[in-house]
């Protein structure tokens, strides 16, 4: 789905499921259970400091926590986990005078800051669910001020490099809520939104699996989550009004993929994503590429700053000298170049020849080694290029 030709079309009229019904070809939209949890990992690999504590505070919600069985404690009160080696000196012998060493700590403070519990764990959690708003802050992601609360719960635990790692669990109707205004405005026509909050429940259902510790990230490796505060009036009436709803190909929920801009065309998947030196990949029956223009031929998403781009200027000696900046691209000077192109006019595959010889890449190394060495002019921020060329001018 293109979100700016998704805007498009429903200022143009058109409602989500038509939207949606275009963009993914030959499928239905069923209903799942949006109360289902799902596991988001927030943050990795982070080790505490001084200054810098890991610590969870309940915002809103007295707690419990998988380290401390059932014991409750009051909205306020925070959570923290140190290594062993630097954790702070209890300010009594522990109840057990011979704990298991795990080389980990959890400690629980009250909101005044004096201790509450402590106990050894590689694994600690702050659930709210005592709270149905129940919020929790993650105080070390204070530098990111507007994606540091999350609904629910969110655990603490030692990985294989020994630093900690944020995993968030939350009922995927939660998750949505954070996710919809973080791919596309909140703000934008509720029919759009309303299609990107589908998609974006389609994308991620099929990923709740049950296996390792998380099910998704929230970047946008995976789609982007930034939490209760990125939360957004408009889109959470998309997400509401679209309860449960997924895409489905013949029975099966999809990776609803989505992107920004179509530049009027969407591409097969097959050409979308390929190997590493381009060959064509796997044929996805509800990801067929088609114009995405309206009866004046006019693209839906013609109002995004990315539908057109052109870098600047510059001669075969110095495209030469742009790709020979990487292995993978360098064949001396060009003598030639090959785009073999999807349905959508995008080069899926480059065949680079020149006095080195021969090189095959995909067209996303090829957009990319240009971009990392451009003379000028825009970022090409898609696969749909084309060489043109330049007249020499009065005398050349």
């Amino acid at each position: 789905m293109s979100q700016w030709g998704a805007r498009g079309r429903a200022l143009a009229g058109q409602k989500y499921d038509e939207i949606l019904h275009f963009y993914y070809t030959n499928v239905d939209i069923a209903t799942v259970d949006g109360a289902r949890p799902i596991r988001v990992r927030i943050g990795s690999d982070y080790t505490p400091s001084a200054g810098c504590p890991a610590r969870l505070t309940s915002v809103q919600g007295d707690w419990t926590s998988s380290a401390f069985g059932a014991q409750v404690f009051s909205v306020g009160s925070y959570l923290e986990m140190w290594p062993d080696a630097i954790a702070p000196t209890p300010p009594a012998p522990p109840a057990d005078p011979t704990p298991t060493p795990v080389g980990w700590t959890a400690i629980v403070y009250s909101a005044q800051g004096a201790e509450i519990a402590r106990t050894p764990t590689r694994d600690a959690s702050m659930d709210s669910a005592l709270d149905a708003n129940g919020l929790i802050k993650v105080s070390f992601k204070d530098s990111y001020p507007n994606m540091n609360q999350f609904r629910d719960s969110v655990r603490l635990l030692v990985n294989s490099t020994g630093s900690l790692d944020q995993v968030n669990t939350l009922p995927l109707e939660y998750y949505l809520l954070g996710v919809v205004p973080s791919e596309m405005p909140g703000s934008w026509h509720i029919e759009a939104v309303k299609a990107q909050a589908v998609a974006a429940r389609s994308y991620a259902w099929p990923r709740i699996d049950g296996t390792g510790y998380y099910d998704i990230g929230a970047s946008s490796a995976s789609q982007n989550y930034k939490g209760f505060l990125h939360e957004y009036p408009n889109s959470n009436r998309a997400v509401l009004e679209t309860a449960g709803q997924v895409i489905t190909y013949n029975g099966r929920v999809v990776a609803a993929y989505y992107h920004s801009s179509s530049g009027g065309y969407t591409e097969n998947s097959e050409y979308a994503f390929v190997s590493p030196i381009g060959n064509p990949g796997s044929v996805l029956g509800y990801c067929r590429g088609k114009p995405d223009v309206d009866a004046n031929g006019l693209a839906y998403d013609r109002n995004s700053p990315d539908y057109y781009f052109e870098s600047v200027s510059f001669t075969m000696a110095q495209l030469s000298a742009i790709y020979a900046t990487s292995d993978k691209t360098n064949v001396g000077q060009i003598t030639d170049l090959t785009f073999n192109r999807g349905v959508s006019g995008r080069a899926y595959q480059v065949v680079m020849t020149g006095t080195l010889g021969t090189k095959t890449v995909s067209g996303g190394t090829f957009t990319n080694v240009f971009n990392k060495n451009r003379p000028g002019g825009d970022n090409l921020v898609s696969n749909m290029v084309y060489l043109t060329p330049v007249g020499q001018g009065p005398g050349g």
